[in-house]
């Protein structure tokens, strides 16, 4: 019989609710230890609609229970988040962008690399099928040729403590370097900070 998976989630919020729906359902593979939700609130809603789950709202009270850990918190809390994990030995899925600054991101790779650990990041988007089939339509594509992507989205009021670009955009520029197996020659950019004090539209 295979050894099943030890995974927990940390984080509730609008993307935490949907990773442990997904993870509930490998089930044969993987078991879900715990839900990890700083706010007591929330953690108490969490107990009724999973009664099988442990929740609790330390990642300190279960990480020497797990493998595993999904990261769904706040951008700015994912360093100290992912790097805590690491260090104790846990392999780690982090929804993107994995930091607010490369610099993090850098710190945390020669960390996973150093313990022999997988820190995948969440770019979820590049796995819907219309990627795959558009680029195979550019694959076939004779230069030159011109490519423009826009993305328009209502403003939601969440994942504010980050810009767009490092919430939104971060898919299309990923997508970009994948479809076209290159990188620019030249960016240029503009941008406007009309809702929060950070740039959201870009």
């Amino acid at each position: 019989m295979m050894k099943k998976v030890r995974s927990c989630v940390v984080g509730y919020g609008h993307l935490g609710k949907w990773h442990v729906e997904k993870a509930l359902q490998l089930s044969e593979v993987n078991e879900l230890k715990c839900i990890v939700e700083s706010n007591p609130k929330v953690a108490e809603e969490i107990k009724v609609k999973y009664p099988n789950v442990k929740v609790v709202t330390s990642l300190d009270e279960i990480i020497s229970e797990i493998d595993c850990a999904i990261v769904v918190t706040p951008t700015s809390t994912h360093f100290n988040v992912v790097h805590k994990l690491l260090t104790n030995e846990k392999h780690v899925f982090c929804e993107k962008p994995i930091c607010t600054s490369s610099e993090e991101a850098k710190q945390l790779k020669k960390l996973a690399d150093s313990k022999n650990l997988i820190l995948q990041v969440g770019h979820s988007e590049r796995f819907h099928q219309i990627w795959q089939k558009l680029r195979e339509v550019m694959m076939n594509l004779k230069p030159p040729y011109t490519v423009r992507m826009n993305r328009v989205a209502a403003f939601k009021g969440r994942a504010t403590d980050v810009d767009v670009i490092q919430d939104l955009m971060i898919h299309d520029i990923d997508l970009m370097l994948w479809l076209f197996s290159d990188h620019p020659n030249k960016v240029d950019s503009s941008g406007a900070k009309m809702r929060t004090k950070h740039w959201d539209q870009v």
